[in-house]
């Protein structure tokens, strides 16, 4: 793994923690890499807000075809079944953050979508799907379910109900943008309700 990807995932990880969007070792971030053939995820377990050396490991784009390669995916955040899932389906996908958003996965418990209030989650974010599925935490239901359903609403954040939100963009800078922003309004909606 080159320097780049981990200094990336590190940086945002530490964004992730600061700004409340993640417990201590909650959420999860990816990046695919320029050749398209391996996913820079974080490990199972790490500490986002204080990613050390070994915390992103390189898998393969596709399931694993041999013992040495499934090792390695044991040692990618639960999740990877997700984030493999939305850059097989969604092509223009080069990161994946998933986080635990306080507000965001409270209005999940209660809303079928979230319409942002403010005028700048209206532009970039109108409408984001929240997904209800049995089984919310590295699944194969949400792995099935979650791709299409970003893109069938043409929206690069959805929210697994209760869990949290899962945002695509073609750099992690573009899919932290939309937690972030998703939060943000999440929060006015919470604290000042529909207008």
């Amino acid at each position: 793994m080159t320097a780049s990807y981990f200094n990336e995932i590190q940086e945002l990880g530490r964004d992730l923690f600061v700004s409340g969007l993640i417990s201590s070792h909650g959420g999860n971030v990816s990046v695919l890499d320029a050749s398209g053939k391996h996913i820079h995820i974080t490990r199972t377990g790490s500490a986002l807000g204080r990613l050390r050396d070994g915390d992103v490991v390189a898998v393969g784009y596709d399931l694993p075809r041999d013992e040495a390669a499934l090792t390695v995916d044991k040692q990618a955040s639960i999740e990877l079944v997700v984030h493999r899932a939305l850059y097989h389906a969604l092509p223009d996908t080069r990161a994946v953050v998933h986080a635990h958003s306080l507000f965001t996965t409270l209005l999940s418990l209660k809303q079928d979508s979230i319409e942002p209030l403010d005028s700048e989650a209206k532009h970039f974010i109108p409408r984001v799907p929240v997904l209800d599925v049995e089984e919310t935490i590295a699944s194969d239901e949400v792995a099935e379910q979650l791709p299409l359903l970003m893109r069938d609403m043409n929206c690069p954040v959805a929210v697994i109900k209760g869990h949290g939100p899962f945002a695509v963009g073609k750099d992690l800078d573009e899919a932290w943008r939309y937690i972030s922003i998703l939060e943000m309004s999440s929060r006015m909606i919470h604290e000042y309700g529909q207008a």
